[in-house]
């Protein structure tokens, strides 16, 4: 499993035309050098907002600003909880996340990227995952999709999905219409060819290849990541 950037160049097969990122939330904390992610090349930051409802990642402003600052695009991503646990039902659920999500964003700095939602288990199964059946997840996702395109109301930006192949065909129906948006997949492997997307999905925009990439001077452990021009 490549580890950090010099790594990935090495997997047999990875196209050069790529932009390098990471993402980052609350596990990051507050990171002590800037300028060596910068340096290693880092264009983007996809910073963790919101998870569920009323569960703000205190490091979202920290992190956002400190990016800008260093030059990096940044973007902002929710970490979604579908169930009817805020509102009762399906749909009232799905947009009480978005518009926590979309309150948020207006405290932070703009952001230069796509909106991203995270759809994937928030702990062990099966007691800390969705249990909505496909067709039911799916109202899930589009409901809170077209809230936070309609409270957003910023023309160009769309959403991009992110989840790891494996779960999203086990959570979505095989006629799925959620194609039409772009895919983030989570996929920690050094084989490029098996970065596949799930059914629905003809190809990934962003790959996640580890959760263990490094930087100089010992900051810890991030989420590596590249984006196809």
């Amino acid at each position: 499993m490549p580890s950090n950037f010099s790594d990935l160049i090495n997997v047999p097969n990875l196209e050069t035309n790529f932009i390098k990122g990471i993402d980052l939330s609350h596990h990051n904390s507050t990171i002590k050098d800037w300028n060596s992610i910068r340096n290693a090349g880092i264009a983007f930051a996809i910073i963790k907002v919101s998870d569920g409802v009323n569960s703000p990642d205190k490091y979202a402003s920290e992190h956002a600003t400190m990016a800008q600052k260093k030059g990096l695009k940044i973007g902002y991503y929710h970490f979604a909880h579908p169930d009817t646990k805020s509102g009762g039902n399906i749909i009232a659920d799905a947009k009480a996340e978005a518009n926590d999500f979309m309150s948020r964003l207006k405290t932070l700095p703009h952001s230069d990227l796509d909106f991203f939602l995270d759809l994937e288990n928030w702990g062990p199964a099966p007691q800390n995952d969705s249990s909505l059946n496909p067709v039911d997840y799916l109202l899930w996702a589009n409901t809170f999709i077209d809230e936070l395109l309609r409270a957003a109301n910023e023309p160009g930006k769309s959403v991009v999905i992110y989840s790891r192949k494996e779960y999203l065909d086990r959570k979505l129906p095989g006629n799925h219409n959620l194609g039409k948006y772009k895919f983030w997949i989570s996929r920690y492997i050094n084989d490029y060819n098996k970065a596949i997307a799930p059914v629905g999905w003809n190809d990934w925009y962003l790959w996640q290849f580890t959760e263990t990439g490094a930087f100089a001077n010992n900051m810890g452990t991030f989420d590596l990541n590249i984006m196809r021009k």
